[in-house]
């Protein structure tokens, strides 16, 4: 689960307030305005560009791919594909 930042904590408080109070009141609209500028401002908060399951994924690709080419340098592999090349 996520932290809450503090924008996430004070919608929760402004909704809390609103639950208590009648919708016919003054104090219900501006809580309502308050609402609205706090989910905007949540919205445009910035965020990662990259999900970090892309970057962890990308990551341990890489790190597959540098062991595969290390056990290749070091490690002579055989074929029999020179087999099949017949000389003229």
């Amino acid at each position: 689960m996520e932290p809450k930042n503090d924008i996430s904590v004070e919608v929760d408080r402004v909704v809390e307030f609103l639950s208590k109070i009648d919708p016919s009141d003054d104090e219900y609209t501006k809580g309502i305005q308050n609402l609205k500028v706090l989910c905007e401002a949540r919205a445009k908060r910035p965020g990662f560009l990259i999900e970090p399951e892309v970057l962890i994924t990308a990551a341990v690709n890489i790190v597959g791919i540098v062991l595969i080419l290390r056990h290749e340098q070091f490690n002579v592999v055989t074929t029999k594909a020179m087999t099949f090349i017949r000389p003229k």
